[in-house]
This record gives structure tokens, C-alpha cells and sequence, in this order.
């Protein structure tokens, strides 16, 4: 099974003091096949340069603000929809949705809230083929998100059953809530659409003696049959050319 890597354009373009064109050829270069959140001006460049665009988030307001409250669906249902068709238009793979603050509401009643939005959107995405991402988040960088932990995602793509609605597992954010990513994702893979790669505390680049084992990892998720993406979305504290380089070689490292 290939190792398939991609790279978080926020996290890196605007650090790497390059022109769109020069950085996503370098990137592809590099052997970075996939991008992610590519803002639709810098679009025709990335494309250019022979990338796979992976997906792009709705509103930013919508993280603290989302699905779990049912005050919130008239407005993000309809614009969940305009993110899938204009998705599809411009040859995006995936939306990410998010679970919204917990504000004291019950796990059970967000997952019940975010549930009945989501499958209101659901045959939208699978008539354009667009999967829908939900993300999980840790508390220290989103304070009182609700979807903290994979178990909330997991059990909404487990009871909504569509492969256009899965779980971005990012693993910074799970190790962050103290899960342990070697075991939950071998058994989560038919829910998992995306994984996100950064290191703890600080959000840095994975090392291979980092405080996450993602030689470990990469090879039970990979064995369990995980055939996506792995996504550089960590923030580099140096070059971020070289830093993304360093990355992509530890990776490679793991399936040798």
C-alpha cells in the first residue's frame, strides 16, 4: 500500500517566502502528491503544478459555532450545501464540517444534533461525490469544542453509514486529549477519511524520537488497511521547506 502525503497550505505558504507557482512546484518536487485548504485564488496554480486538491472547510466561524445546536442548522445546512456543490466544481474532494462549542450542552444531545443535520446534507454530498469531513479538535487550541474526542465523530459516521461522511482524525489534536492513535484507528478505518500529522506539545514537526510513535502508527494504520492521506499540518519553527522535507522522509522512513 503507498504512502500517500499531503500538506496544509496555511500552515506552510505563507511561511516559505515563495510565489504560488515556485512553491507548489517545489512541493511536488519534494513528492508531495495532495493539498489541503488551498485558497480558490491560489488554485489554478496548485492544480497547475499536478496536485490532488484534498478539501476545504466551511466558514471559519462555524468550529465555535456548528452542528451540535439545532438554532444553528438553517444557516449551515444551506451553506454546507453551497460548500459540496462548489466543491464539486472546482474538482475538491472533501468538505470539513465541524461539531460547534459544547456551551454545557450533553455529548449525546450534540452528537444527536449534529447527526440529524448531517444526514440532511448527506445525499448532497453523494450525488456530487464530495465526502464531508467532520473534524475533532482538542480543547487547549479550540477551548470547549465539543468534538474532542474520536469517539463523538466516530459514532456519528458509524450511525449515519455513508462513505461520503467520515472522521478527519487529527492526530496532534487526539494525543492532545490523550487518546491513543495506535489502537483507535486500526479499528476505525472504514470511518476514517483524512488524518492530520503534527507533534506534542508544541505542534511541531513529527521527529523520530517525538513524543507521538508515528512509526507505530503509520504501520498498524496502514496494515489495518488506511489508503489515505497523511496530512503535514504542524507549524514549522524553521525553514519551512526543509522542516516539510524532514517530515516527508520520516514518513517514508515507517513503509521501507
Amino acid at each position: 500500500m503507498k504512502l500517500k502525503l499531503s500538506v496544509a497550505d496555511w500552515a506552510f505558504f505563507g511561511k516559505a517566502g515563495l510565489e504560488p507557482r515556485e512553491y507548489y512546484e517545489k512541493l511536488r518536487k519534494m513528492g508531495f502528491t495532495g493539498l489541503e485548504m488551498v485558497p480558490r485564488e491560489r488554485l489554478k496554480d496548485a492544480k497547475s503544478a499536478g496536485f490532488e486538491i484534498l478539501n476545504e472547510s466551511i466558514f471559519p466561524d462555524c468550529i465555535p459555532h456548528g452542528l451540535n445546536r439545532k438554532e444553528n442548522h438553517g444557516r449551515l445546512i444551506p451553506c454546507i450545501r453551497d460548500s459540496i456543490e462548489s466543491a464539486a466544481e472546482a474538482g475538491i474532494k472533501a468538505v470539513i464540517i465541524f461539531s460547534g462549542n459544547r456551551m454545557g450542552q450533553p455529548d449525546c444531545e450534540g452528537i444527536k444534533n449534529c447527526k440529524n443535520a448531517i444526514e440532511q446534507v448527506v445525499p448532497d454530498a453523494e450525488k456530487r461525490k464530495v465526502t464531508l469531513l467532520f473534524e475533532v479538535f482538542n480543547i487547549f487550541n479550540h477551548e470547549d469544542y465539543q468534538a474532542d474526542n474520536s469517539r463523538y465523530g466516530f459514532s456519528i459516521a458509524r450511525a449515519i453509514g455513508s462513505p461520503y461522511l467520515k472522521v478527519l482524525y487529527d492526530i496532534y489534536h487526539m494525543e492532545m486529549m490523550s487518546e491513543n492513535s495506535a489502537e483507535i484507528l486500526p479499528f476505525n478505518i472504514p470511518y476514517t477519511g483524512h488524518l492530520h500529522v503534527a507533534d506534542i506539545p508544541k505542534r511541531d514537526r513529527p521527529k523520530k524520537n517525538g513524543a507521538i510513535n508515528y512509526g507505530n502508527i503509520v504501520k498498524k494504520t496502514m496494515a489495518a488497511g488506511y489508503d489515505g492521506y497523511w496530512g503535514m499540518e504542524f507549524m514549522p519553527f524553521g525553514n519551512p521547506m526543509k522542516e516539510l522535507a524532514d517530515a516527508k522522509d520520516l514518513f517514508e522512513s515507517f513503509v521501507k
